[in-house]
């Protein structure tokens, strides 16, 4: 019932910037500050060393522009750069790090923005610290790109026509809205592509397949607080509140961890002053299928819990606090859920995948000594 270290990622005190999730493949940047390095971590050999330093230069990572792409069966982090080149003016270049290294190249790219046409964005994760920053879009001449400058200013020198970094096909003139200022991308995969104004706001659904856009509206007015796990988009209900003094009173609040220590945070000062700051969670996830249109809730009753996966399958696999559960869909709900994790660290568990990675036998016993 409790996690078992397999490998460290980065040392104390460095931190992660931000985990960005492919198909078989998560992309751990870090350092938290001056983030100049990936560690790729493969579904299939999680147990590998593959680390690679794409910022030599110190660069800034824009979030807004960053994510994955998937191309040609190959996976990609996408980090753009941004550099001062003058008093008012500053630079873009993209740093690309494929899944898998090409014999005898380069470890990571550098301006390949054609692969924004693969672009793929699966969501943000629960947890204390948010709302996080997700990549964002503007519409021009009818198409959705990326957007890497603030808005209303010209782009960074060095960021290509947008005719480059195509996301969608053409917009439709409804129900996109079209007035000034970015769309969030809730999230971008190859089937199905979710945009937001800023919130309070509902979403606008790209069905790539049937190439039609609808409207969908839920209880939760925080964009961002979405992930997708093949049709089944996972949601943590949040109203925004700005302000509100009731934010502070919210489920779950006196059995969440009150003590940090050089690895672990203070949850409920984190959750305190980041995800109820200014919204209001009262511990309910729901999942929606957004090709058959099926609706499950679960009530958790505690703020600090969010859908970790969901299988093809049907089995879900979420954590409440500190315990993780596994239940199964059926039809619109959810078997008994029976606990897999409970633990000090769990808090912290925001990714999981199912590795195919045969497991390690265990180490030999040692022979006795003999006495002589």
């Amino acid at each position: 019932m409790r996690l078992r270290t397999v490998r460290r990622i980065a040392g104390p005190g460095e931190g992660l910037f931000s985990v960005y999730v492919a198909p078989g493949t998560l992309f751990v940047v870090f350092p938290h500050i001056t983030s100049t390095t990936v560690s790729v971590i493969s579904e299939a050999h999680p147990r590998r060393r593959d680390v690679v330093r794409f910022n030599p230069g110190g660069a800034a990572v824009d979030e807004t522009g960053a994510g994955v792409a998937v191309a040609a069966g190959q996976a990609y982090a996408l980090l753009p750069l941004i550099s001062r080149t003058g008093r008012r003016e500053l630079s873009v270049s993209l740093a690309s790090v494929p899944a898998r290294a090409s014999p005898g190249g380069r470890r990571f790219g550098e301006d390949r923005w054609a692969l924004y046409r693969r672009f793929r964005f699966y969501g943000q994760p629960g947890g204390a610290v948010g709302p996080e920053t997700v990549p964002t879009a503007v519409v021009r001449s009818g198409r959705l790109v990326v957007q890497l400058s603030p808005p209303g200013r010209p782009p960074f020198r060095g960021q290509p026509a947008a005719a480059g970094l195509a996301l969608a096909p053409r917009v439709p003139s409804a129900p996109v809205p079209r007035r000034r200022g970015c769309l969030c991308i809730v999230f971008d995969t190859r089937r199905f592509l979710a945009i937001a104004p800023p919130p309070p706001a509902a979403l606008y659904l790209l069905d790539r397949r049937r190439q039609t856009w609808r409207v969908f509206r839920s209880a939760a007015t925080v964009p961002y607080a979405r992930r997708i796990f093949g049709a089944w988009m996972a949601t943590i209900v949040e109203s925004w509140r700005p302000g509100d003094r009731a934010n502070e009173f919210y489920p779950g609040l006196r059995s969440q961890r009150d003590w940090g220590n050089r690895l672990l945070p203070n949850v409920q000062s984190a959750f305190a002053f980041w995800r109820a700051r200014d919204a209001w969670v009262p511990g309910v996830l729901t999942l929606d299928n957004l090709a058959d249109g099926r609706h499950v809730a679960i009530s958790t009753h505690q703020a600090d819990s969010e859908i970790l996966d969901v299988r093809r399958d049907g089995l879900v696999l979420y954590r409440v606090n500190d315990e993780i559960f596994r239940a199964r869909i059926e039809g619109e709900k959810l078997s008994a859920p029976k606990l897999v994790v409970k633990g000090d660290d769990v808090p912290e568990v925001h990714w999981v995948f199912w590795s195919s990675a045969p497991p390690r036998p265990p180490a030999a016993a040692a022979p006795p000594a003999r006495k002589h």
